[in-house]
This record gives C-alpha cells, sequence and structure tokens, in this order.
C-alpha cells in the first residue's frame, strides 16, 4: 500500500531550477552592454571633461599674461596623483598622464590639447584647438563605425558615422 507523507518534498525540480537559470542569463544578456556602454560614458565624460579643464586653463593663463603657458605649474589646476613631464621648449609644453589611464599632450604653439585614454580596447581620444582654436573632434581608434566608442561619438557629436575611416573615425562637433 502506498504511503503519503504529511510533509511536502523539500527542494525544487530540475525544470523549475533550469528555468530560473534562464530567466537570469536573459536578464544579464540585456544587462551586460547597456552596462558596458554606460561605463564607456563615464570614462570617455571623464576624458572630455579633463580636456576642457585644461583647455580653460590655458585661456585663463593667456588672458592673465598675453603668452602661453611654458610649464604645468603655471597653470591653476591640478589632477591630483598625476605625473606631469614637461615637454621640450617650443610646441610641446607638457604631458599628463593620470593613474586611470588617461594622457594629455597639450601643444601651446598651435594651441592644441589631446587627451586620450583606452575604453573596452578602443583608444579614445577627445581632441581640442588647433589654430581656429575651436575645433573640436573625439576620435575612435577604430574603423568599425557600429563597435562602443563611435556610437559614444556619434551620440556626444551629433553625427553620423564618416562613410570611411583610416585608422582613427573622426567626429567633429
Amino acid at each position: 500500500m502506498l504511503k503519503l507523507s504529511k510533509y511536502p518534498p523539500k527542494g525544487f525540480t530540475l525544470i523549475e531550477l533550469l528555468v530560473v537559470v534562464l530567466i537570469i542569463g536573459i536578464l544579464a544578456a540585456i544587462a551586460l552592454p547597456q552596462y558596458k556602454m554606460a561605463v564607456a560614458k563615464t570614462q570617455y565624460s571623464t576624458l572630455k571633461n579633463m580636456t576642457k579643464s585644461i583647455k580653460e586653463s590655458v585661456e585663463r593663463y593667456f588672458l592673465v599674461n598675453s603668452t602661453y603657458p611654458q610649464k604645468f605649474s603655471d597653470l591653476d589646476i591640478d589632477f591630483g596623483d598625476a605625473t606631469i613631464t614637461e615637454g621640450t621648449e617650443g610646441a610641446l609644453a607638457f604631458w599628463v598622464y593620470t593613474p586611470d589611464g588617461i594622457t594629455c599632450q597639450i601643444f601651446v604653439k598651435s594651441f592644441t590639447i589631446i587627451c586620450g585614454k583606452t575604453i573596452f580596447g578602443t583608444y579614445t581620444r577627445y581632441d581640442f584647438g588647433g589654430l581656429s582654436r575651436d575645433a573640436t573632434t573625439c576620435d575612435a581608434n577604430s574603423t568599425d563605425t557600429t563597435d562602443l566608442i563611435n556610437r559614444i561619438c556619434q551620440q556626444d557629436t551629433g553625427r553620423i558615422a564618416p562613410n570611411f575611416c583610416d585608422n582613427y573615425c573622426y567626429y567633429s562637433y
């Protein structure tokens, strides 16, 4: 004779466990690209803000002194633990290296500031200046116009991908 226990069986069935794992997998597949995009946008924003801070400091120095700074200590900004390398006299004023991987070059004679960082495997630059003093670009070192950094540059500048990218895809503001 079959006896029924007064207590229900404990635990989950294999089907229930598989359904839960499947649901978690689907949610992760949806969330991971969004997370990567948010992290990349944050890193790009930091890169862009650092470039703009340097630009504004160089402009303030020029307004006060009628000449461009020749060393980083001339500027009224501080990047904490950044390493500063003074350039040769003339074209390059200095390099800035931050602990989080941002590298900036400041060319005084052409008033160009180039800051770059590798974001998810793609070297990304935010450039400001040149002799026109208002040219600004987002540059993605990738010829795949659909990759993460190119999409961020396209969103930030409001420009579509160029038809052809040599080594960098350039997006002007």
